[in-house]
């Protein structure tokens, strides 16, 4: 079986046609059954706020962020090696 398309009344009107009151009727019945599917209709569920995150968080994103794209700088290490002579020449 092969469905042909859907036609809606058509709300010009012919001249045969004259002031026939059928087309308003089927027009308020479509009418007040959309209104009546729109009222039956779920509203859509609106999503939760999401609480701000704190700032020591959000310092912590930055920080992800910014070292997500580049090498950690490399570690170097001094050592200090400091030896202090007394007034009269001798090691401290």
């Amino acid at each position: 079986m092969r469905l042909g398309p859907c036609r809606f009344p058509s709300l010009r009107r012919s001249k045969s046609a004259g002031h026939a009151r059928g087309d308003g009727v089927a027009l308020a019945t479509m009418l007040h059954l959309m209104l009546f599917a729109a009222a039956l209709a779920t509203p859509a569920a609106t999503p939760e706020a999401v609480p701000s995150p704190t700032p020591q968080r959000v310092l912590g994103l930055i920080r992800s962020q910014f070292r997500s794209h580049r090498p950690p700088p490399p570690f170097e290490t001094y050592t200090l090696v400091r030896s202090q002579k007394a007034t009269n020449g001798y090691p401290d």
